[in-house]
């Protein structure tokens, strides 16, 4: 989800920037619906490359979908982005075991073991040891997240670890996430936040 004084703000500049104007029902309906999609980070790198990059072809200002597209990462930085998503979940599994339930920051992470190994227990036990052969394993990883990635779609399952009683276990990723898992919480009070946050800004109709 963007954050709504945030998008006020940048939609306000990116508007002025483009000598375009957009009422308010119109921007509420723009932030519901990139909410959906974005966060703060993607959204601001949407901004900054249709600044750089939007040709309006008659049209007053980027579609929905010009902005959700703008805010992907380039195919160069989902690379980077695979490699160093295994880099983390294969450390994890070698210096915490499979006896912990591993909440990556990268909700992709879980998503890819999910759907090529099966579990965490199973992800771990095929790149975790000393004579491990994980070359077939980082393969069928990164060419799924990478897949996924493109595809912007993450269903945010959650790893279990073996045994009884798996410690939880929050691990960071240090870099870009290409994707972000939906907040399901209603935003109609963010939606009605915004109106009020809009009643007098320079570039919004009345």
């Amino acid at each position: 989800m963007i954050a709504p004084e945030l998008f006020t703000i940048e939609m306000r500049k990116f508007l002025d920037d483009i000598d375009a104007n957009m009422d308010k029902q119109t921007l509420i309906s723009y932030y519901e619906r990139l909410s959906e999609e974005l966060d703060d980070e993607n959204f601001l790198r949407a901004i900054e490359r249709l600044r750089r990059e939007w040709t309006p072809y008659g049209r007053p200002y980027p579609s929905k979908l010009e902005f959700i597209r703008a805010a992907g990462l380039s195919d160069a930085e989902i690379e980077e982005a695979a490699n160093l998503a295994y880099q983390v979940a294969k450390e994890t599994a070698i210096f915490e075991g499979s006896y912990v339930s591993p909440d990556f920051e990268d909700p992709l992470i879980a998503d890819v073991i999910n759907e090529k190994f099966g579990s965490w227990f199973d992800f771990h036990n095929e790149v975790a040891y000393a004579n491990s052969d994980d070359t077939w394993a980082k393969r069928d990883f990164i060419d799924t997240y990478k897949r996924k990635a493109k595809n912007k779609r993450v269903r945010g399952v959650k790893l279990i670890g073996y045994g009884k009683n798996p410690r939880p276990l929050k691990i960071a990723c240090n870099y870009n996430i290409p994707v972000r898992v939906k907040d399901e919480k209603q935003i109609e009070n963010k939606a009605i936040k915004i109106v009020a946050q809009l009643a007098n800004a320079k570039r919004i109709g009345a």
